[in-house]
């Protein structure tokens, strides 16, 4: 019988850029890791009699989204990549790249040419909250 299992400790998130470095997330305070695109690759269109056309839509934009706990490196770091990008000239902007590897299968996800889409809603509880940290990208690969 075959068995399969899942960890979310076997994957790691490693966002980069040019003035920044590198920001490796591991598990520590991170969870949630969404990628995808954000074109739809078919349309269908209707004509008055019925007849139907797909257009096939080879756009590579996309996102990633993940949360991080507000208290963890992670959030302290994205919050400076964040603060210094947001005073930086906007050539620095778009200049985000990302990889998303299972390192137990070898699945792979790269990103490039992103940014963040905003600062996260900041929340004030009576207990710890995790922040959602949203990036656009120009090209994803999965």
């Amino acid at each position: 019988m075959n068995y399969s299992t899942y960890s979310f400790s076997d994957h790691v998130l490693v966002l980069n850029h040019p003035s920044l470095g590198q920001l490796t997330l591991t598990g520590e305070g991170c969870s949630n890791i969404k990628v995808g695109r954000s074109v739809v690759a078919s349309q269908n269109d209707l004509a008055h009699d019925g007849s139907v056309m797909t257009s096939k839509i080879m756009a590579t934009n996309g996102l990633l989204s993940f949360s991080v706990l507000q208290t963890s490196s992670a959030c302290i770091s994205l919050r400076k990549w964040y603060t210094y990008l947001e005073k930086a000239p906007s050539s620095e902007w778009a200049q985000i790249t990302a990889r998303l590897e299972n390192t137990v299968n070898g699945d792979v996800s790269n990103m490039s040419g992103g940014s963040f889409e905003k600062l996260p809603d900041k929340t004030v509880m009576d207990k710890g909250q995790s922040w959602i940290w949203n990036f656009l990208f120009q090209k994803v690969d999965y």
